[in-house]
């Protein structure tokens, strides 16, 4: 029997994911990475008007009440060549509730999204140092895509080149 429950996020979430974006971070070998971010601009960006992404949650019992142990955090994608799709930006899971279920509880419920949306996909990245994430994606019948890089303007770069005439 599972003791968690996957639902939705809500605004009262955005501490708490924010905190998982953290841990998420430290897994990733990238502690200093997260620093601009605050529970308001998650609600502000996930709650508000026009969201710009979409978050599941994992939820847990504790003696404390009830706790996030992990998160999936997606969003609308486009493809030239096929049209609708989800972008799954990340999926987190605390080592101690890992393979309890909770990953793939968050994979069908994006999965579901993605089918009443139409989409003709889920596509994500994975690190390539992270085995135990790239074995489960292939358990689901995920095809890891080995001919394409990921390519990124950082802050930098993007503000020198929106700055040029």
């Amino acid at each position: 029997m599972q003791d968690f429950i996957i639902r939705e996020a809500v605004p009262q979430d955005c501490q708490g994911i924010l905190e998982l974006i953290k841990a998420l971070a430290v897994y990733e070998k990238e502690p200093e990475s997260v620093v601009c971010l605050t529970p308001e601009i998650l609600e502000r960006d996930c709650f508000g008007e026009n969201p710009w992404f979409y978050c599941f949650v994992a939820e847990k019992e504790s003696s404390a009440g009830k706790d996030l142990v992990g998160f999936a955090l997606y969003y609308h994608a486009y493809s030239t060549w096929k049209g609708r799709m989800l972008y799954l930006e990340d999926i987190f899971v605390i080592p101690s509730e890992r393979k309890k279920g909770i990953g793939i509880g968050f994979i069908k419920e994006i999965s579901k999204v993605a089918v009443k949306k139409k989409c003709y996909k889920v596509k994500w990245a994975v690190l390539d140092w992270n085995q135990n994430s790239i074995d489960f994606f292939n358990s689901l019948g995920a095809q890891i895509e080995k001919e394409w890089k990921l390519v990124c303007l950082d802050n930098t770069a993007m503000l020198t080149l929106a700055e040029e005439k």
